[in-house]
């Protein structure tokens, strides 16, 4: 290995191949975007990421197989071992989260954790749950979204009771499928699949219509993030700010994102998307924008499926679900996730 080029050690590291020795090596530069992290995966779902490393669950297929899985990589590439997994044999796996100490996951039954580390034994479930969709941290307690029960939840992080924070589904609020989650001060938002977007109390309570789309076809999941200047919306052909406190239709911050499926807010004042395009070919996109509105910029095109994006200080990941079937699931083993510069 001492004769191999720079780049041809960063390739390959970048595809799992070799494992990263040298540090003084600078992998990441030489790798290129979009750095290629890991191929093979079974319908890769959401992703998410810290400073250190990049995580993501494997939905698997959606007729309860359990051939679910969630794994991580250091974000310079997954080295010789390939990524550390944390589960697998997981019934559909689905949102995941990472805080300083655990990764924290949504799969049919339960949400679960486990050290960032590697599990010692098997994984722990936090608290059971039914059909879980989202998954969202704050210091204290695990929040998630029900997609079969229309509900939302809360619960400590270290295992305790499940709190109802909402029944949307029977309490005649609306919501249909609950699955995008965010928090924002005193208040928490959620999607349903119709692309609704409602506001309740943090703590739980009444929701509030803020806005339900003209029409639009079922593209999966309407996802939600969140900045102290607003809460935000990607939707079918539109990306979307809400004043956090307002009950007004939402200020569209560009009409050029097919289907949304993915978007993440940094400090910068720049919104992430992954557009999952047609789902029929190599038309998804990833990109960014200003908050406030303006041109987007492409940061990757030609995906197969862009199903979520995630985000740290230097860097984007970018997940494609992989080839599509007629059910509306992947190919197996056609998933890959991808690294490239912000």
């Amino acid at each position: 290995m001492a004769g191999a080029s720079l780049t041809a050690l960063a390739a390959a590291a970048c595809a799992g191949i070799v494992g990263i020795q040298d540090r003084s090596l600078d992998p990441v530069a030489a790798c290129g975007d979009p750095c290629t992290l890991q191929i093979g995966l079974n319908h890769p779902f959401m992703v998410a990421a810290d400073e250190t490393n990049v995580y993501w669950t494997e939905f698997g297929d959606s007729d309860g197989a359990g051939n679910g899985k969630v794994s991580s990589c250091p974000v310079l590439g997954c080295g010789a071992t390939g990524p550390l997994v944390y589960a697998q044999a997981q019934t559909n796996a689905r949102g995941i989260a990472v805080d300083a100490q655990n990764v924290y996951w949504a799969s049919t039954g339960g949400i679960w954790s486990c050290p960032i580390a590697g599990c010692p034994g098997s994984p722990t479930q936090v608290v059971a749950a039914g059909d879980p969709y989202t998954v969202v941290l704050d210091d204290v307690n695990v929040y998630w979204t029900d997609d079969l029960g229309s509900t939302v939840h809360s619960a400590p992080k270290a295992g305790g009771p499940d709190t109802l924070l909402s029944d949307g589904g029977s309490d005649g609020g609306g919501l249909n499928g609950a699955r995008g989650f965010t928090i924002l001060g005193n208040s928490a938002f959620v999607t349903d699949k119709n692309f609704d977007l409602f506001r309740l109390p943090a703590g739980g309570g009444e929701l509030t219509l803020l806005y339900t789309p003209d029409s639009g076809p079922y593209v999966g999941s309407p996802p939600l993030a969140s900045d102290p200047n607003g809460v935000y919306l990607g939707g079918i052909g539109e990306l979307l700010r809400f004043d956090p406190g307002g009950t007004g239709p939402g200020t569209q911050l560009t009409s050029q994102v097919a289907a949304a499926s993915g978007i993440r807010v940094d400090r910068g004042g720049s919104l992430y998307y992954a557009d999952y395009g047609s789902g029929t070919g190599k038309d998804g996109t990833v990109g960014k924008l200003p908050t406030a509105g303006g041109a987007t910029t492409t940061l990757a095109g030609n995906v197969i499926s862009a199903e979520d994006v995630a985000i740290n200080s230097a860097y984007v990941f970018w997940l494609s679900s992989g080839t599509p079937t007629a059910s509306g699931d992947a190919v197996v083993g056609t998933g890959a996730l991808y690294r490239g510069s912000k």
